[in-house]
């Protein structure tokens, strides 16, 4: 069943909209958003959702003179290594509490 041509109350829809985000739904809530031809914040709720490779595609879309293709990978790296990061930090911890005498 299509629901392209069905006219959505307004308030609804962003009461929705409302709903996902404070439920950490951005992936969700950017689809929303692009169904409602509202890009620039469906590419706000990809980021805060994480969802980068929507947010790419997205982009590539709607604003092609803004997507550089040096930019992407650059993008994608620097969410690795905030990753790493993470991952190092928790390793440190762990070899932190397992000195104290806590079990992890």
């Amino acid at each position: 069943m299509s629901v392209q041509n069905v006219n959505w109350d307004p308030a609804l829809l962003d009461s929705i909209l409302t709903s996902l985000a404070k439920a950490g739904l951005y992936e969700r809530a950017g689809e929303l958003y692009e169904h409602m031809a509202r890009s620039g914040e469906a590419m706000q709720s990809y980021r805060r959702g994480h969802a980068y490779r929507k947010a790419i595609d997205l982009a590539r879309r709607e604003f092609p003179s803004e997507v550089r293709r040096e930019a992407v990978p650059a993008l994608l790296i620097g969410t690795a290594t905030a990753a790493v990061r993470c991952c190092f930090l928790a390793l440190a911890f762990v070899m932190f509490c397992r000195r104290q005498g806590f079990f992890i």
